[in-house]
């Protein structure tokens, strides 16, 4: 790290927060190359230099930058409160989110978002039906938190809704019959030299084998079949349960917009209540805008 000494005492007086001590460390790590460059420690970056660096970062997470620019913003706090920085300015403070949306990766972004078209063609390289109803069922905004999804029974599903306790979803043709396919399956393939896995007997679209333990997490069944289905479907290693949820909302939207001919700011705004009701809510409506937008014109 540059000025290691410094950082080191810095991250030890915070080492109360594991979690912040962590993010800010790695951060500083990477760090270190445009400090040499520039000759700095990086609580003395100007604007411009900072903005450099983010860029560089290729980060297509906006979270990311921001969790990274609040590290930095902290821990330059900190050296003007230890006598360390020049003109005892925080450009961080300067920096506002619509700048760390325009220092995402695009390209990179672009291929964390799928559109409804290419995940119908890519999903029927999944071999069992049950893992697909995960897939389509994430992008058509069935909530993976508190297990929702993993506990969707086929008795709640009625025709072209799923019943549950807490809410009622809207489900496409697609997604009935791979539900109606997955009721057929009894055995799930494995692959290789791998013989089938019975099911065990469950009301539960989503089921375990009988080999794997009946009461295992459902969290980490749902996060084990994601992560093979990904790979089955010859995507990204690096999406996640949030990304393809996320490009159900740009779907959404899309829809929304070729419907009336509203800008996506509008339409997020007109169509706020059931957006995120489906995906949950967006915090700064002005960066999603900012973010997503130039991938769904």
């Amino acid at each position: 790290m540059y000025n290691k000494e410094r950082k080191e005492q810095f991250l030890k007086e915070r080492k109360s927060n594991a979690e912040i001590s962590n993010n800010t460390e790695s951060g500083f790590r990477s760090a270190e190359y445009y400090e040499k460059a520039y000759g700095k420690d990086l609580c003395e970056w100007t604007t411009v230099e900072i903005l450099g660096y983010l860029k560089y970062y290729g980060s297509s997470k906006i979270q990311s930058l921001v969790n990274l620019k609040s590290a930095f913003q902290i821990y330059t706090n900190w050296c003007i409160k230890n006598n360390l920085v020049p003109d005892n300015q925080n450009h961080y403070m300067e920096i506002s989110t619509e700048d760390l949306c325009r220092c995402l990766d695009l390209k990179k972004l672009s291929r964390l978002v799928v559109s409804r078209e290419k995940l119908l063609e890519s999903i029927n390289m999944i071999q069992n039906y049950p893992d697909r109803f995960i897939i389509l069922g994430i992008f058509e905004g069935i909530s993976t938190k508190k297990q929702t999804l993993a506990r969707i029974t086929y008795s709640q599903v009625q025709g072209n809704e799923i019943i549950t306790p807490e809410k009622t979803y809207k489900i496409s043709d697609d997604l009935l019959r791979i539900i109606l396919v997955s009721k057929m399956e009894d055995v799930r393939i494995i692959g290789g030299d791998n013989p089938d896995e019975p099911y065990i007997e469950s009301d539960c679209i989503v089921r375990p084998t009988i080999r794997a333990n009946a009461q295992k997490n459902l969290s980490i069944l749902i996060g084990t079949r994601f992560r093979r289905s990904l790979r089955e479907m010859n995507f990204p290693p690096e999406i996640t349960q949030r990304d393809i949820a996320e490009s159900g909302r740009l779907e959404f939207l899309k829809e929304k917009m070729n419907e009336t001919g509203l800008t996506l700011g509008e339409v997020m705004r007109k169509f706020r209540e059931e957006h995120e009701g489906l995906y949950g809510k967006i915090q700064n409506y002005s960066a999603y805008e900012a973010t997503y937008g130039s991938l769904i014109r």
